[in-house]
C-alpha cells in the first residue's frame, strides 16, 4: 500500500528526492524505536512501532528506482534497472544472513547464564525457529527469562541496523535531483522516401556516361 501511495506521489509531483528522505528519516525512526521494545512492552507499542518502521520501508520501494531511471540516458535505461535489482536482491540476502548471525551468537550469550536452560547443542537455525515453542517453557519464571534474553537479541539487530540506517539518510541528502520528463525525437514517415532518395542510394550517373561513351 506504502509503495503505491508514494509511486502516485512521485507522479504527481514529479519529484523522486522528498519521498526517499521521507522514507529514510521514517524507517530510521522506526528502527530506533523498535530498540525499546522487551519483553514488557505493550501492544500499543509493539504495534505503533512496527507500523513506523513499515511507513518508511514501504515508502522506499518505488522511488530509489525512478530516481536511478531519471537519472540514466535511455540507452543504459535496461542495463540500469537490472543492475538495481541485483544489487538489492543480493543485499537483501546479504542482511537477513547477516542479521540472523547477529541475533543467534547474541542470543547464545544471554541464554548460557539462564539455569534450566541448555542452547550448548543447539544450532543457529534452531535457536531462531524455536520462537513458537517459547510459550510451553516450564516454569513461568524460566520461560519469562528466555523470552526477556529473545527480545534483547532482537533489539540488539535494530541497535546495528539504526546507525546504518542514518548513514543512508545522510547519503540520500546529496542526491542531485532529475527531471522525470525526457524529450523523444522521432522519425517522421516523410523522412523515409527522403532517406531512400539519397546520394548513397542513387544510381551512379558516371557509369552509365561511360558505358555510352564505349557504344560511341
Amino acid at each position: 500500500m506504502l509503495s503505491i501511495i508514494s509511486g502516485r506521489v512521485v507522479t504527481t509531483t514529479g519529484k523522486t528526492r522528498p519521498t526517499i528522505w521521507f522514507g529514510f528519516v521514517v524507517m530510521t525512526l522506526g528502527y530506533g524505536l523498535m530498540i525499546q521494545l522487551s519483553d514488557t512492552s505493550n501492544r500499543a507499542e509493539k504495534e505503533l512501532y512496527l507500523l513506523v518502521a513499515a511507513i518508511g520501508v514501504g515508502s522506499l520501494f518505488q522511488p530509489p528506482m525512478i530516481a536511478l531511471q531519471a537519472a540514466m540516458p535511455v540507452a543504459d535505461m535496461a542495463s540500469s534497472t537490472a543492475a538495481f535489482g541485483l544489487i538489492r536482491t543480493i543485499s537483501g540476502s546479504v542482511g537477513l544472513s547477516v542479521g540472523n548471525v547477529i541475533f543467534a551468537t547474541d542470543l547464545k550469550k544471554r541464554l548460557r547464564p539462564v539455569s534450566g536452560y541448555d542452547v550448548s547443542n543447539k544450532t543457529v537455525s534452531e535457536l531462531t525457529n524455536d520462537i513458537r515453542n517459547l510459550v510451553d517453557i516450564q516454569p513461568p519464571s524460566l520461560r519469562q527469562e528466555v523470552i526477556h534474553a529473545y527480545t534483547k537479541s532482537l533489539a540488539t539487530l535494530w541497535i546495528v541496523c539504526t546507525p546504518m540506517l542514518f548513514v543512508g539518510l545522510v547519503a540520500v541528502l546529496c542526491i542531485r535531483s532529475y527531471s522525470l520528463k525526457r524529450k523523444i525525437v522521432r522519425a517522421s514517415d516523410d523522412q523515409e522516401p527522403q532517406a531512400q532518395n539519397s546520394p548513397q542510394n542513387q544510381p551512379s550517373t558516371s557509369s552509365s556516361d561511360e558505358k555510352n561513351s564505349e557504344a560511341v
